[in-house]
C-alpha cells in the first residue's frame, strides 16, 4: 500500500451562498482503513465527522472550535475505499447551526 492520506480526494466543489457541496473520492490508502475492519475496511464516523469540521473552517466563516456537538447525526451508508460520497453542509442562516 501507497503512503496513506488523511482526507478523501476532492473531486468538485459547489459554493452557494449558506450551503457548500462537496464530492469526495475515498481512496484505498486511507489512514482510517487501517485496522478498522480489516477484511472489510469501513471510514468510520468519527474521521467523516472530523472533516466535517475541518470543512466548516474551509468554507465558512465559523470558528469550529466552538462546535458542542451534532444533533441528529445519521449514517445514511457504508463507506468504504473506492467509493465517491457527495456532502452537503448546510448553514442556517444568522447561527452557526449546520444541517448535513
Amino acid at each position: 500500500m501507497s503512503e496513506c492520506v488523511y482526507h478523501g480526494e476532492l473531486m468538485s466543489v459547489e459554493k452557494q451562498d449558506n450551503s457548500v457541496l462537496l464530492e469526495l473520492k475515498i481512496p484505498q490508502n486511507l489512514y482510517y482503513f487501517q485496522g478498522h475492519l480489516t477484511n472489510a475496511p469501513v471510514l468510520p464516523g468519527g474521521a467523516l465527522t472530523h472533516w466535517v469540521l475541518e470543512y466548516i473552517n474551509e468554507y465558512f466563516d465559523v470558528d469550529s472550535s466552538l462546535f458542542q456537538g451534532f444533533k441528529g447525526l445519521k449514517f445514511q451508508i457504508i463507506i468504504c475505499p473506492g467509493y465517491t460520497l457527495k456532502l452537503k453542509l448546510s448553514q442556517v442562516p444568522k447561527a452557526a447551526n449546520f444541517l448535513g
